[in-house]
């Protein structure tokens, strides 16, 4: 089973698209790892509690977040899907 990691709690909006995006490419029930902050998504990575992970890096309030790019920098992570 792969685990997905998600900035929040099961049934937040995160969690959905991370369903969503996992169910279409065939893999109907993930694992969701829930994480406090988008930090802490990526330490859910890096020691490997996590396979994946599911992250806004826009939205339509807001436009960029700025510190989400950053974490993707400083982690030297990919971006595989939207």
């Amino acid at each position: 089973m792969k685990r997905i990691a998600i900035q929040g709690v099961k049934g937040c909006f995160h969690e959905q698209a991370a369903r969503l995006f996992y169910q279409d490419h065939g893999l109907t029930d993930p694992q969701v790892v829930e994480c406090l902050t988008f930090d802490d998504l990526y330490k859910s990575l890096e020691c490997g509690a996590s396979d994946a992970a599911v992250m806004a890096i826009e939205n339509t309030v807001s436009g960029g977040l700025l510190p989400n790019f950053e974490l993707l920098r400083k982690y030297d992570r990919k971006i595989k899907g939207e």
